[in-house]
C-alpha cells in the first residue's frame, strides 16, 4: 500500500463519520417533530388545542409560484 491508498482510506473514514453525524442530527430532528405533533394531537383530543405562532413561510413560497389558468 502506498500513500495514495492511505489517503483514500482516510477519506472514506471521514465520509462515513460525516454521514453518521448527519444521520444522527436528522433522527433527532425527526424525533423532536414527532413529539411536537404528538403533543398537539393530545391537546386536540383533550379539547384544549390553541393554535400558536403560525409560520406563513410556506404560503409566501407558494405565492411566488405564478398561477397559470
Amino acid at each position: 500500500m502506498n500513500t495514495l491508498d492511505y489517503s483514500y482510506i482516510g477519506l472514506a473514514i471521514a465520509a462515513v463519520f460525516v454521514a453518521a453525524i448527519v444521520i444522527i442530527f436528522y433522527r433527532q430532528r425527526t424525533k423532536k417533530t414527532l413529539e411536537k405533533i404528538g403533543d398537539m394531537l393530545d391537546t386536540a383530543i383533550n379539547g384544549s388545542f390553541a393554535q400558536g405562532v403560525f409560520k406563513d413561510e410556506c404560503h409566501k413560497a407558494h405565492e411566488a409560484i405564478p398561477m397559470y389558468v
